[in-house]
């Protein structure tokens, strides 16, 4: 029987980085995951490997609407996709590009620029960069204008005393102050600061005035683009399969398509050649979708893929925030990747939405095929639906991880890792 000090199942973003920082301590560490690619939740495949996990029950549905062009693409080009399962993106400026300078990621990962970002509410608006460039957007009324540039003149004055000055007030009362009216707010704390409710408005302000410094030095750090964001080139698993390359350097043992039975502290795996092994940990980190019991889950993350034809009216890729209304309930994130992040063929784009309801499938499956599709040229498309969970709990020996998560950027995954790396300190 093989001992360890962590054994971690799956191998996404926030298992990798922790395999690789424990590894980094001299800990003994195995990680094992069911799926043949690396990445789980944030696995990249082509064409072939999609229609394999459609068949295997992995989408609730999909929608073919060019089934000639989406046949040939299959025959002749399923390798040239590479193809996420869900959208995040990396700010220029945030503690998990920090992390990735810090193993020398970016060494083995290539990172392509968002080019534009937009919002979308009445129709699709730019969203201004800067107090000059908001002068000129469509987006802010007249009289407007002259409060957005107040309100982001006066972030300057906060700098190193950004807890002290927003942690008694809420958003709401800050947008209040400078008498935003709700558009503008909905462009500060939507398509800025990314928040996907309005939950947001009655927390401190502290934390959206944090998001929308990272984001306004996101920008101005990238001189050549409008967006303050970067794409993995070839996939977001490249970046999972970059610290499982540290962590393997550092000892970390990793098994691929092997299953996993947990009882009384042992972990039975079986390989991809039905091979046996017992292993014993200390501590076993693991997402809640692998246990086998119900956890309390706050509503589903709705993720659609869509193979599209190239939209020539844009040049690069793009995200776009729709804002939310009486069916979506939270806005909807979506991210538009062309052939210069590796992902698709020239003439071609994928586009990945996301967005948390608790409403029942078919209302919002219906509202992404009569009020979204149309506004892009859909080849076919693949919906997903994976629950969230709030109050994870931690046992002694088990640390449960929350998951897939709403948020449009991968801030979240380094939240997540620094919380269990306290909660393992402890």
């Amino acid at each position: 029987m093989n001992n360890y000090d962590y054994i971690i199942l799956e191998t996404g973003p926030v298992e990798t980085i922790l395999s690789c920082i424990l590894a980094k301590r001299g800990k003994k560490v195995l990680v094992v995951d069911s799926n043949k690619n690396y990445g789980s939740e944030f696995a990249t495949y082509n064409l072939h490997q999609l229609e394999d996990k459609l068949k295997k029950g992995y989408f609730i549905k999909s929608v073919t609407r060019d089934k000639d062009k989406f046949n040939e693409l299959l025959t002749t080009k399923s390798h040239q996709w590479n193809i996420d399962m869900c959208p995040k993106l990396l700010l220029l400026e945030s503690n998990l590009k920090d992390l990735l300078l810090e193993y020398e990621i970016d060494s083995l990962v290539e990172f392509s620029p968002i080019v534009a970002s937009y919002i979308f509410s009445d129709q699709l608006h730019p969203i201004p960069r800067n107090e000059i460039t908001s002068i000129k957007s469509n987006l802010i009324g007249f009289l407007e204008k002259g409060r957005l540039i107040r309100f982001f003149y006066n972030i300057r004055s906060m700098t190193g005393k950004l807890r002290e000055k927003t942690s008694h007030r809420t958003m709401r009362d800050e947008f209040e102050k400078y008498n935003l009216s709700t558009i503008t707010r909905n462009f500060i704390g939507h398509a800025i600061a990314m928040n996907t409710n309005d939950d947001y408005l009655d927390q401190p302000a502290y934390y959206t005035y944090k998001k929308i410094i990272s984001y306004i030095k996101s920008v101005t750090s990238y001189d050549s683009s409008e967006s303050p964001f970067v794409y993995p080139n070839y996939g977001l698993c490249d970046i999972c399969e970059g610290f499982v390359r540290k962590a393997s350097l550092s000892g970390a043992a990793f098994m691929l398509n092997s299953q996993c039975d947990i009882n009384e502290g042992i972990v039975k795996i079986i390989d991809g050649e039905n091979n046996t092994y017992d292993a014993t940990y200390k501590k076993l980190i693991l997402n809640p979708n692998q246990l086998n019991r119900e956890i309390e889950t706050n509503n589903q993350i709705y993720i659609v893929i869509c193979i599209c034809l190239k939209n020539y009216l844009f040049t690069g890729s793009r995200n776009i925030t729709f804002l939310r209304n009486e069916v979506t309930e939270n806005d909807i994130f979506c991210i538009i990747l062309d052939q210069v992040t590796k992902s698709c063929p020239d003439g071609y784009e994928i586009v990945i939405l996301s967005t948390k309801s608790s409403k029942p499938q078919d209302i919002i499956i219906n509202h992404f095929e009569n009020h979204i599709f149309n506004k892009m040229k859909v080849i076919k498309a693949y919906f997903k639906v994976t629950k969230t969970f709030v109050d994870v709990d931690t046992h002694k020996d088990v640390i449960l991880t929350k998951g897939l998560d709403e948020s449009p950027l991968m801030d979240t995954i380094y939240d997540e890792v620094i919380r269990i790396i306290k909660l393992i300190d402890q």
